[in-house]
C-alpha cells in the first residue's frame, strides 16, 4: 500500500478546513455534556482535546485545574487557544504525536465526521490512552434539518447504529450513549453523544 497517498489526502483535506467562531449554543452543549466525561476524572491526569476549536472545553478544564492540551488542523483556531493561553498544536488526529498511554481522557467532540478515516483516528486515540482512561465521542446525527452530510468538510456522517459497530472493530466498550437534540431557528438538529472505555486484552 502506498501510505503516502494517505498522507497526501490528509494533508490536502486539512488545508481546506475552516476557522468556525465560537457559538453561544455550541458553548451551552459542551458545558451541559462536559460533566459525563469530566466527573470523576482522576486527579493528575492529562487531557487531550482533539479538534479543540478556539477553546471552549480546554477553557473548562483549566477552570476545574485539569491539564489539558488541544489540537487543531487550523492555524485561526490554533491562534485563538494560545492567546487564551491553553497548550494547543497544530496537529491530526489521525497521527497522533503523543506517547502511548498519554491521556486518561480523549475528548473528540464534532471531530470524527470530519475525518475520512475514523477508524484510524480511533485507533490513535486508544493508543495514546491510559489504562482506565475515557474516550468522549460527539457527532451530528444524518438526516436532521441541518443536511450535515452536504457539510464540505463533512466525510463521516452515520447512524448511531453504524458508530457503535465502528467503536466495537476499533476496540472501545460502549459506557453511555445519549441523543442530544438541538432546536435551532429552521429546524431541529441531533448529535450522538457517546462515552467509550478502551477494552482490556481480555475482553478483546
Amino acid at each position: 500500500m502506498n501510505t503516502q497517498k494517505i498522507a497526501d489526502l490528509l494533508h490536502k483535506l486539512a488545508a481546506t478546513a475552516s476557522h468556525e467562531p465560537r457559538s453561544g449554543t455550541h458553548d451551552n452543549l459542551t458545558k451541559l455534556v462536559a460533566p459525563v466525561a469530566l466527573d470523576g476524572f482522576k486527579e493528575g491526569s492529562k487531557v487531550l482535546d482533539v479538534g479543540c476549536g478556539s477553546g471552549p472545553f480546554l477553557e473548562l478544564c483549566r477552570e476545574r485545574g485539569i491539564e489539558a492540551i488541544g489540537i487543531t488542523v487550523d492555524l485561526v483556531d490554533l491562534s485563538a487557544c494560545i492567546g487564551h493561553g491553553y497548550k494547543a498544536h497544530q496537529m491530526d488526529m489521525h497521527d497522533l504525536q503523543f506517547r502511548d498511554e498519554e491521556f486518561g481522557l480523549v475528548w473528540a467532540r464534532h471531530s470524527l465526521e470530519h475525518s475520512p478515516f475514523p477508524l484510524l483516528a480511533l485507533s490513535e486515540f486508544k493508543r495514546v490512552l491510559a489504562p482506565g482512561g475515557r474516550l468522549y465521542v460527539e457527532v451530528p446525527a444524518p438526516g436532521t434539518w441541518c443536511n450535515h452530510e452536504s457539510n464540505p468538510n463533512h466525510y463521516s456522517i452515520f447512524t448511531d447504529k453504524a458508530w457503535q459497530w465502528l467503536f466495537e472493530k476499533a476496540g472501545f466498550d460502549l459506557v453511555d450513549l445519549k441523543f442530544v437534540d438541538v432546536v435551532l431557528d429552521g429546524g431541529k438538529d441531533q448529535y450522538f453523544s457517546y462515552l467509550l472505555a478502551a477494552k482490556t486484552e481480555g475482553s478483546q
